[in-house]
């Protein structure tokens, strides 16, 4: 039995067992290990459950309300995907004019899939891509933020991005902002297992091969970006292995994308250089091609859209920020794990800030590093970590309530 403590976090039962009665504590750091006694507390995969119940409902109030395919430019990549899977065009497609492909084919090839398998084009093949990879993105705080946070904060940091306003957008979307969304955090929590938990480096790059062919290499810079406020440890290149496993990644990285590249060049020529390269790397970095004037206000403007896109949790964030800073965790990879977190999240909006085509969907990679601060801050103030039973009743709670909110304004209830 655990000795006795006298700490405040910490509740008693008396347990009969035939002649004797035990005292055991139920409740507090150590209660996992008297499942039998209490029963209620919740385990890791409750959680994923709640997770995936919130997800699932509001992925079916948006796939049974009216449908907004006319609305944010989401024709293009349906048009895509019927070129691939009806044309056969599956290495690069064109839309309904025969203008090459603005993006790499990864959404485009699981919508492509889908229509296959349904038998037609139809609003799950669109649209169930971009909510697999919102769902990607909780898994990977659930898995995460629960080991280095606890399970309290990584559920209320998952609910607070689907339960965003942009985070119900981005989930029925027919663009690639959900899974390039999902890859890149992908690529960089594989990062942060690479620098701190001794992981190959070969995930790493293959990951970022995933974010290169669904949006571009942006996703491999972000990914970097929250590696940077880790601190220094042993010199990588003094360890022969991870030598290897760093030159072999970036070589497979390298052999994949520039690989499907060159068969999509051999297939349309010159489109998809002026089109890939040109117009979607160059062209969205370049500050003369686009229209904008240098003020205060254009810099803020990422800034701007994370508070009112994220509201009101990006507040939350925020606190959760300042908290890294100001107060960070004594445990090693919990602190680890923040610093990471707010390096990601700094790195991204720094970024935005200075790129010239700006729009609130591109904040959506950082989002979960967002949430899960933010969560964290709550079982900070309220205790949770400690008391967890009460969480899931209230994301439950207060889910029924989103969805309902969310249910009037995408059905147009008057």
């Amino acid at each position: 039995m655990e000795p006795f403590r006298s700490r405040s976090s910490w509740r008693a039962a008396l347990v009969e067992s035939g002649d004797e009665i035990w005292c055991v504590f139920i409740d507090g750091p150590h209660s996992e290990m008297y499942p039998e006694i209490y029963p209620t507390r919740p385990r890791p995969y409750d959680y994923l459950a709640i997770i995936v119940l919130v997800w699932a409902s509001l992925f079916i109030i948006r796939w049974t309300a009216p449908s907004d395919l006319l609305d944010k430019d989401q024709q293009r990549p349906a048009a895509y995907m019927a070129d691939a899977a009806l044309n056969g065009n599956w290495i690069v497609q064109v839309d309904d004019y025969g203008r090459v492909c603005s993006k790499p084919p990864i959404y485009t090839w699981l919508g492509a899939f889908l229509i296959l398998i349904t038998g037609k084009i139809n609003a799950f093949a669109l649209y169930f891509p971009s909510a697999l990879g919102v769902l990607g993105c909780c898994l990977i705080m659930w898995y995460l933020g629960g080991r280095h946070f606890g399970y309290p904060a990584a559920l209320l940091g998952a609910s607070f991005l689907l339960l965003s306003p942009i985070g119900v957008r981005i989930l029925y979307l027919a663009r690639t902002d959900a899974l390039f969304s999902f890859t890149t955090f992908l690529t960089a929590c594989i990062g942060y297992g690479c620098r701190c938990k001794n992981w190959n480096w070969v995930w790493f790059w293959l990951a970022a091969a995933a974010a290169t062919l669904t949006k571009g290499p942006l996703g491999l810079v972000l990914a970097a970006g929250g590696l940077i406020g880790l601190p220094r440890t042993t010199p990588i290149m003094e360890n022969q292995r991870r030598v290897r496993q760093l030159v072999g990644g970036a070589l497979l990285y390298s052999i994949i994308c520039a690989g499907w590249l060159l068969l999509a060049y051999m297939q349309l020529g010159d489109a998809v250089i002026d089109k890939l390269i040109g117009r979607e790397l160059y062209g969205h970095t370049d500050w003369r091609s686009e229209r904008f004037s240098i003020n205060l206000f254009f810099f803020i403007t990422p800034t701007l859209f994370f508070l009112s896109r994220f509201a009101p949790w990006s507040i939350l964030s925020i606190c959760g920020l300042w908290m890294v800073w100001k107060r960070p965790a004594t445990e090693t990879q919990e602190r680890l794990f923040e610093r990471f977190l707010a390096s990601y999240f700094c790195f991204g909006v720094i970024l935005f800030s200075i790129f010239p085509h700006q729009r609130p969907d591109h904040l959506f990679p950082l989002l979960p590093a967002a949430g899960l601060l933010a969560g964290r801050e709550i079982t900070r103030w309220v205790g949770l970590r400690n008391y967890p039973r009460w969480v899931i009743p209230s994301v439950i709670g207060f889910g029924l309530l989103a969805a309902t909110g969310f249910a009037v304004y995408y059905y147009k209830i008057d």
